[in-house]
């Protein structure tokens, strides 16, 4: 009798938990999942052609090397509807062949989000990281529609080229947050663009950048690229909750 009351005591506890984490979490728990680790050899899903305004793409060794040449190449994922969600990517600047001084460099990798619209006729956040011989940092900008992007916040940030750095971008309503290596650097809030897509970016002169392991979390995604399993959304929950 006394183990037949502890496993019942058991599971009622087990169904409390169940209830409690369906309520406290369920936009979480029910987000989609979007990933791709570029290993698949193609960039099915992903505009490629929009905004390539100077310099080239390709997967190499299963990993996205962008490289921008007096430009900007942006790759863009997502629907003009995405809302809230978390953008992850492992990202580095790598040294390259032009490299032959310290003046004058021009180096910068980012993460787009809310992108709405089309270029040039679009509106988005830009949030680069910033590897110039003069200043070396993270900022956020929002770009209206056919305009210069507006500043928004810096910070000062030490990149070191051929390093591996986890980005991450997590957007919920009006609140934006930036973090490196899962150490938030930027938190901004800002109304302008209420939903979008996602980029990731190189740009300025002679910019290398590899990209790997990119994925996006959220209500609005479907899980198109990589389904998870109930036990991977529960793990993910967790984790996401973390940061709130």
């Amino acid at each position: 009798m006394r183990y037949e009351s502890m496993i019942l005591r058991v599971k009622q506890n087990l169904a409390m938990i169940l209830v409690l984490v369906t309520v406290m979490f369920p936009a979480i728990l029910w987000a989609g999942t979007l990933r791709d680790d570029f290993n698949d050899g193609n960039m099915d899903g992903w505009d490629t052609t929009s905004m390539v305004t100077g310099g080239t793409w390709k997967l190499e060794n299963g990993e996205l090397v962008i490289t921008s040449k007096n430009g900007v190449v942006t790759l863009f994922i997502g629907e003009d509807n995405w809302k809230d969600y978390t953008v992850s990517v492992k990202a580095k600047i790598v040294t390259n062949h032009v490299r032959a001084s310290a003046t004058g460099i021009l180096e910068g990798i980012g993460v787009i989000i809310r992108d709405f619209g089309n270029y040039p006729q679009h509106e988005c956040y830009l949030l680069p990281i910033l590897n110039f011989s003069d200043y070396k940092g993270m900022a956020a900008y929002y770009t209206p529609s056919g305009i210069t992007g507006m500043w928004i916040a810096d910070k000062p940030f030490q990149l070191d080229l051929d390093k591996w750095y986890d980005i991450k971008a997590i957007v919920e309503g009006n609140q934006f947050r930036f973090s490196i290596n899962d150490e938030f650097i930027i938190e901004f809030n800002h109304s302008a663009v209420p939903k979008g897509k996602i980029g990731i970016s190189a740009f300025y002169t002679d910019t290398t950048a590899h990209f790997d392991d990119f994925s996006v979390i959220g209500n609005d995604i479907p899980d198109t690229v990589t389904s998870v399993s109930q036990k991977d959304k529960l793990a993910i929950a967790w984790g996401m909750a973390k940061y709130r």
